[in-house]
């Protein structure tokens, strides 16, 4: 029992603060946070040209359903349509249900929970299931649904971000011993890339990752599972574990370098919106 009592003290985590938290996580090389800004500039300059071109698909197909005529503008629904364009919404929705019927495993991709989940438990990106809830989300917005381009706008960023993580991790770019910590922060990246880009609001994009992301990232951080031929731990140490691992999960969106991250992102994915707008405008010209 003494050596029980023994082990289970040293199984204990020791009370750490934040701010030694924080100098630990941020004790990184400067090539290190030089290859998470470059990975940052990436994640906003293709959140900021996909979600130009998810507005845009949203005005076309818009147009293409209710009327436009590139001389007079919009055209009234009841000159062309009549009642007839009561229909379309419900057209929409059918649309979106084949979708998903066709979607792998009968559902879309997952939201930004899901997102956070799926890199906390270390599953990959599905890159046809992410498609195809960004497809579906053109035909309920284009359809004349209610709902915003915001919210897809933010799934976009962040799904983008797994992407770039994804081609990262696999060139040894991100680095093994942190590459959770990189994926964590290049999500939290994606999502306030996300919330600019479809806002036009850079500083909304940085605190909601720094509050939005990190609680959810804390949230998802899993239990420990029960090893097989081991003793449990007591409860009062599983659960100091599992304190333990979420604060961790959450400074590390909160670290100096994770905001370096997000702040580039969020200030780059606007302006790179911008920038496929003038060359691509997402809105009809009469």
């Amino acid at each position: 029992s003494a050596s029980a009592s023994a082990s289970a003290q040293l199984a204990v985590p020791m009370p750490v603060t934040r701010e030694s938290m924080l100098l630990e996580y941020d004790a990184t090389s400067i090539s290190s946070r030089q290859r998470l800004l470059a990975s940052a500039v990436a994640v906003g300059a293709l959140t900021g040209v996909a979600v130009s071109f998810f507005k845009l698909a949203i005005i076309r197909t818009a147009a293409a359903l209710y009327g436009y005529d590139a001389t007079h503008g919009w055209i009234g629904t009841s000159k062309r349509l009549g009642r007839a364009a009561l229909l379309i919404p419900a057209l929409g929705g059918l649309v979106v249900a084949a979708m998903r019927a066709a979607s792998p495993r009968g559902r879309f991709g997952p939201g930004l929970a899901g997102h956070v989940a799926e890199v906390e438990c270390g599953q990959p990106l599905e890159t046809a299931s992410f498609a195809s809830r960004t497809a579906a989300a053109v035909a309920t917005l284009g359809s004349g649904n209610s709902l915003g381009p915001e919210g897809p706008s933010v799934e976009l960023g962040v799904g983008l971000s797994r992407l770039v993580g994804r081609v990262a991790s696999r060139g040894g770019w991100l680095g093994a011993a942190h590459l959770m910590r990189r994926q964590r922060q290049l999500l939290a990246a994606g999502a306030a890339a996300g919330v600019a880009a479809g806002f036009n609001a850079p500083v909304a994009g940085i605190f909601f990752a720094l509050e939005v992301v990190a609680a959810a990232v804390r949230a998802a951080v899993p239990e420990d599972e029960a090893v097989p031929g081991e003793l449990d731990l007591p409860d009062a140490v599983a659960a100091a574990s599992l304190d333990a691992r979420r604060d961790s999960a959450e400074l590390d969106i909160k670290s100096r370098s994770s905001i370096s991250a997000i702040v580039v992102s969020a200030v780059v994915a606007p302006r790179t919106l911008t920038l496929t707008h003038t060359i691509a405008p997402t809105s009809p010209q009469p």
